[in-house]
């Protein structure tokens, strides 16, 4: 899944760098709120965004 989304936009922009991590729902969410990251992804079901926007689908490189 994540090369999925991933790769199209690397195509685009191609000195973007990504790291990947393996982290629990509310630990991403931690690290948005602290801009230690950029972007996430995560299965919601009913745990809260906090300040964080969800997408459902991404259907370009470029938003949601």
């Amino acid at each position: 899944m994540v090369a999925a989304l991933t790769t199209p936009y690397r195509e685009h922009h191609p000195n973007v760098r990504f790291t990947i991590y393996s982290r629990t729902s509310l630990e991403i969410l931690e690290l948005l709120d602290n801009l230690e990251i950029d972007a996430g992804i995560t299965y919601l079901g009913n745990e809260p965004l906090g300040a964080s926007t969800r997408c459902r689908s991404i259907t370009s490189a470029t938003g949601c």
